[in-house]
């Protein structure tokens, strides 16, 4: 859940943020972002004049073990914002579009000297590394995917659990998964489940337990999109991604909004079905700032965990207005002209 820092602490966290991006200062993306936040949570109207602030100094204002971890996620975050870029402002591409190992290490050493652990800088290292192995196991590990993955196995015992991933790479089905997403088409338009269907069928998506669906535990997510109201698009995959984990408890559940970052923001990664490879930069755009703390806002409005918290089978009858109104999730405050998943087209 997302602690928000009491305003005194403002000059804090923008120069700790700042003094993680090292002499190459903010990008004016970054920038943006920074000053978005610095904006809304601080009241700070301008960040040029906040001074660095080390690591140790950091270390010795902020005291609340959850404020530390998340400045050390917001470097993170910022620093997959967008692909490196040379002195010149164009972006690297290839190997070089890789996190620099100098920004890793600045970044580990202020969540040495807060004394927390983010499981998500072994990740942000793999990154760095190029280890793609590593790095995808540990997006896995260091997620909420691998406790929904659990409890799909619990549910349905790991044979099916094997079939679901195998049919995401075209080896065989399960009809018996596939059908539980066929039955949603009998719901009314305007209903969560109807509108999960109608997302999987606008964005010609197969369903889990088809060939080449995805497994049924990442469907999870999409169920989140439709209820939020953000598209399987850049932008919407970081709104959704920061809206799950600013109402979640489970400290992993950055590591999916690190995903996020990873595929449109920094890029290079290719997804593990080996179809989609993404070269980043779609998330530098001027307005990302204000479009994440949307996000952020409306999902602390809420309070309730809409990932791994609530029965999204045992509610896919009822409108996600209703739903809406019941779990007090906000209208957007800004509209950039991607459809609502959860309306009906």
């Amino acid at each position: 859940m997302l602690v928000l820092p009491p305003p005194e602490l403002g000059p804090v966290v923008i120069g700790s943020i700042k003094g993680s991006t090292g002499e190459a200062g903010l990008s004016e993306i970054q920038h943006a972002m920074v000053s978005t936040v610095a904006r809304n949570l601080f009241s700070q109207d301008d960040i040029e004049d906040v001074a660095v602030c080390s690591p140790e100094k950091a270390a010795a204002a902020i005291s609340d073990p959850q404020i530390a971890r998340q400045v050390v996620q917001g470097m993170i975050a910022l620093a997959m914002l967008e692909p490196r870029r040379d002195t010149n402002g164009d972006l690297f591409l290839g190997a070089d579009q890789r996190i620099s190992d100098a920004q890793v290490e600045r970044i580990v050493s202020y969540a040495d000297a807060f004394g927390v652990d983010v499981p998500q800088i072994k990740t942000f290292q793999a990154i760095a590394d190029e280890d793609t192995k590593r790095m995808y196991f540990d997006f896995f590990w260091r997620s909420n995917l691998r406790q929904l993955a659990i409890s799909d196995i619990k549910d349905q015992g790991l044979r099916n659990f094997v079939k679901g991933m195998a049919s995401m790479r075209g080896h065989g089905t399960d009809d018996k998964v596939a059908d539980k997403f066929r039955r949603l088409e009998d719901l009314p338009d305007g209903t969560w489940g109807k509108q999960l269907v109608n997302m999987y069928h606008e964005w010609g998506w197969d369903y889990p337990g088809e060939e080449h669906g995805a497994p049924e535990v990442t469907s999870t997510h999409d169920w989140v999109h439709v209820i939020s109201g953000y598209p399987p698009t850049a932008v919407g995959e970081l709104q959704v991604n920061t809206f799950m984990h600013t109402c979640s408890p489970n400290p992993n559940s950055f590591g999916l909004m690190m995903l996020a970052l990873g595929l449109y923001g920094v890029g290079g990664i290719t997804l593990p079905t080996g179809s989609f490879t993404s070269q980043g930069g779609e998330l530098a755009r001027e307005d990302i700032g204000e479009l994440f703390v949307e996000s952020a806002m409306r999902s602390r409005g809420a309070g309730v965990d809409l990932l791994e918290g609530v029965d999204h089978w045992g509610q896919a009858h009822i409108p996600v207005e209703e739903l809406r109104h019941q779990y007090n999730i906000a209208p957007k405050t800004h509209d950039i002209g991607e459809p609502d998943p959860g309306v009906v087209a």
